[in-house]
């Protein structure tokens, strides 16, 4: 997750490293029962969106959503499990997620629909150079949530400028990639 920031990186590795244990050798889960476990999650904080319920139980279960997310891509390096099916998994369900929170503020005409499917495009994009590149800024979530103190059309707005950031940190990866790639004539 964090391949770029090596110190944030070896920080989470080793906070998350009894949590996998117990998750997957202890409990059994392999990475896509968690994906799953994340996908209950996710559509149950998207249903509190969409009920107006609660604010804070949102917020809870979306933490919660974001660190089944986590785990099990970790208990996938970990214990060697990474198959493409659970990556095409792992990306499905986060995408679904994702577009599912942005149209739900949309249909409660808490964000206009432009900039809901401009952050929408931006993600796809991100999308196909971060296959390429492996690298995601992040933060689209935090963003979603910040919705609740500024506004959802600013923090739709921020989430964007993540994605654009994203972006732009993936074409330098992959500029960097090509540039040590070519030779010297």
């Amino acid at each position: 997750m964090f391949e770029y920031f090596p110190k944030l990186d070896k920080f989470f590795t080793k906070l998350s490293n009894p949590i996998l244990y117990f998750l997957h050798k202890r409990m059994g889960f392999t990475p896509n029962n968690l994906s799953v476990i994340a996908a209950f999650f996710g559509f149950w904080g998207i249903f509190f969106v969409l009920t107006e319920k609660s604010t804070l139980a949102f917020i809870f279960i979306i933490i919660v959503y974001q660190a089944f997310d986590f785990l099990d891509g970790q208990v996938a390096k970990k214990y060697n499990l990474i198959t493409k099916k659970g990556k095409i998994l792992d990306l499905a369900i986060d995408k679904t997620i994702e577009f599912s929170l942005i149209f739900s503020f949309v249909f409660l005409k808490k964000v206009d629909l432009k900039i809901a499917v401009i952050t929408s495009l931006s993600l796809l994009i991100l999308i196909i150079v971060k296959e390429k590149s492996k690298f995601d800024f992040g933060l689209k979530k935090i963003g979603i949530f910040s919705g609740y103190l500024f506004g959802f059309n600013l923090a739709f707005l921020l989430v964007l400028l993540f994605n654009v950031i994203g972006i732009i940190g993936a074409f330098f990866i992959l500029g960097s990639k090509n540039k040590t790639k070519t030779k010297p004539l």
